[in-house]
C-alpha cells in the first residue's frame, strides 16, 4: 500500500481563513491615507519642542523657534547678540511631510497669524535678501525653563491637531480643542 502525502482541504482552507482574518487586522495600519500623518507629524513635533527646552537647559542659552508654514527653524544668539541658524547640534531645520502643514502658529497675546492671512510676521530672507517665507511666530525657550507660550495647529485635509506650548512640567502637550469647548 502506498501512503498518501499532503494536506486535507480542510487544513488548507482553515490556513487561508486565518491569513485571511490577519491580513484584514493589520492592511488599515498600512493604507490609511491621512489618519496617520498629522498625528504622527504632532508626535514627532511634540518631541522636538521638548527637546529644544531641555537643550536650552543644559547649554545654558536662549534658542529661537521660528515657525513656517512646512518647516521649524532654530536660533541661538552668537556673541554679538544676533540670532544665527543652530549648526553641528541635535537640533537642526525640521521639514514636515506633505501634506501636512502648520495652519496656525498663535502666541499668546495675540501675536502670530493663521496661514490664510495675508500678513507677515517677520520673514525669511534667503542668501540674496529675497523675501522666502513668512513666520508664522517665533517661540523662545530660555534656559531657566521659562517658554514663550502658545499654540502650533498642524493640518492636512480637514484633520488637525494643537500642539500647546508652556512653561514647566508637561509644557508641551498635545491638546484636543473639541473636548475644551
Amino acid at each position: 500500500m502506498k501512503a498518501w502525502a499532503g494536506f486535507t482541504l480542510i487544513e488548507i482552507l482553515l490556513v487561508l481563513t486565518m491569513m485571511a482574518i490577519i491580513s484584514a487586522l493589520i492592511a488599515p495600519s498600512f493604507f490609511s491615507a491621512s489618519g496617520g500623518t498629522v498625528t504622527s507629524e504632532t508626535r514627532k513635533m511634540q518631541k522636538i519642542l521638548r527637546m529644544v527646552g531641555e537643550e536650552s537647559q543644559l547649554g545654558g542659552m536662549p534658542i529661537q523657534l521660528r515657525v513656517y508654514r512646512d518647516s521649524l527653524n532654530f536660533y541661538s544668539p552668537n556673541k554679538e547678540k544676533k540670532w544665527q541658524p543652530l549648526a553641528n547640534t541635535i537640533l537642526q531645520a525640521y521639514a514636515l511631510r506633505s501634506p501636512v502643514y502648520i495652519a496656525k502658529a498663535q502666541l499668546d497675546g495675540g501675536a502670530g497669524i493663521m496661514m490664510d492671512e495675508q500678513i507677515t510676521m517677520g520673514e525669511q530672507n534667503d542668501s540674496n535678501g529675497k523675501t522666502s517665507t513668512p513666520t508664522l511666530a517665533r517661540f523662545l525657550f530660555w534656559p531657566d525653563g521659562d517658554v514663550t507660550a502658545g499654540e502650533i495647529t498642524l493640518q492636512a485635509g480637514s484633520e488637525n491637531q494643537t500642539i500647546r506650548i508652556d512653561a514647566g512640567m508637561g509644557g508641551v502637550r498635545v491638546i484636543d480643542k473639541e473636548k475644551q469647548q
